[in-house]
């Protein structure tokens, strides 16, 4: 009869254990409305992205009645699939680094791409907002 009393208990306490542990968030509730918020959540994180920084150009502006030219420097972001979590502190350096390193055989098909799309430009196309736009998706599209 005390044993069985004991396991009761013990049966008890354990499960007061685990239902305070799942109210405190530490053990996450595997069912139910709070289960499927934490998957939408997971679903919803942004990717990992890391930065690819291109070299300074400048670069001739087409326009007949004056000499104009525009001094670019763009940095390129890309969707990292390798890491669930975005790196933190030193970590950041590492990853845009040993990214740096995959993309160098790439870096002068890139380089080419954009004076490409930048040298055909006039400079009446960057005063406005529109302009600007079509430049940047110009771009944006012989990059990608």
């Amino acid at each position: 009869m005390i044993k069985i009393v004991g396991i009761v208990i013990g049966a008890l306490v354990l499960g007061a254990g685990v239902a305070a542990a799942i109210v405190m968030g530490v053990i996450p509730v595997p069912f139910g409305p709070l289960a499927e918020a934490r998957a939408l959540a997971e679903k919803a994180k942004p990717p990992v992205t890391v930065m690819y920084p291109t070299k300074e150009r400048v670069v001739n502006l087409t326009d007949k009645s004056a000499a104009k030219y525009l001094k670019v420097s763009l940095t390129l972001e890309f969707i990292d699939n390798k890491l669930k979590d975005p790196p933190k502190g030193a970590a950041v350096t590492t990853q845009q680094t040993d990214f740096a390193a995959e993309m160098s055989p790439y870096s002068a098909i890139i380089d080419d791409a954009l004076v490409r799309s930048d040298l055909e430009r006039e400079p009446r196309a960057t005063r406005r907002r529109e302009g600007r736009q079509r430049v940047f998706h110009g771009i944006y599209y012989s990059v990608e």
